[in-house]
């Protein structure tokens, strides 16, 4: 009975109706808060006894999709499939002490700034724009001042700090965290740890559109010491990675 009700709700998600939009609205929200209560941000494959965290905006849909591709043996018919692999539950993560748990964490100047580029210019969250005080066209400046008046708890996943999803209690809970920078590299060193010889293409899903040179006319001193002060945890992990 349940199954259908979702079923029949789904079929409405295209709908121009006030109310059907706003019915599902509500279920996904609802969807996710109780994953990301009682769930990490993960897929365990349980083959290569192996644990990936996902942080968004580093690589994560990327990761997905070959894993998905590696699990399935076919590629997800659409990009909504990546969802129903498995997660690791919270209370369940002492069980797991001898897979390998690996992350991939970014720059957070550059983790920002693609946010910025993501919800502002490519105007491509527009559930983000919905939920919080940004709006297209402000500038970058104004854009952190937002970030930096939001707290870890109340933030989108895209802009709350990396080390929220593999921490438990103050102690990370992965053994391995790779650079996104240096995913040319780190990639097939992943692999290799989780016994894959042949590896896979690593796809390029989406592209981030923040380059070096944005980087550095856009970040002045004052930013660069707000966005450091909103994620001084996650520069203090990143900056101890080899």
């Amino acid at each position: 009975m349940i199954n259908q009700i979702r079923s029949y709700i789904e079929k409405k998600r295209n709908s121009e109706s006030i109310f059907w939009k706003g019915l599902i609205l509500l279920k996904d929200r609802l969807r996710k808060s109780i994953i990301n209560r009682y769930y990490w941000e993960s897929l365990i494959l349980e083959d290569f006894k192996t644990i990936c965290f996902f942080i968004p905006k580093t690589a994560s849909s990327s990761f997905r999709v070959t894993f998905y591709e590696i699990i399935k043996n076919k590629k997800p018919e659409k990009f909504d499939d990546v969802y129903t692999l498995p997660r690791v539950l919270k209370k369940n993560i002492q069980k797991h002490e001898d897979y390998f748990k690996f992350t991939i964490m970014r720059d957070p100047y550059e983790k920002l700034l693609s946010c910025y580029y993501d919800f502002i210019i490519d105007k491509r969250r527009e559930r983000v724009i919905r939920d919080f005080p940004f709006y297209y066209g402000m500038s970058f400046k104004e854009f952190v001042k937002v970030v930096c008046s939001i707290s870890d708890e109340e933030s989108d996943t895209h802009f709350r700090s990396q080390h929220t999803f593999i921490t438990n209690k103050g102690n990370l809970v992965v053994d391995y965290i790779a650079k996104y920078e240096n995913l040319e590299i780190e990639y097939p060193k992943i692999m290799k740890k989780m016994g894959i010889e042949n590896i896979p293409k690593l796809p390029n899903i989406k592209k981030s559109k923040a380059k070096a040179k944005e980087r550095k006319d856009l970040y002045t001193n004052e930013i660069k010491e707000m966005v450091y002060e909103r994620y001084k945890k996650d520069f203090e992990i990143y900056e101890d990675l080899k």
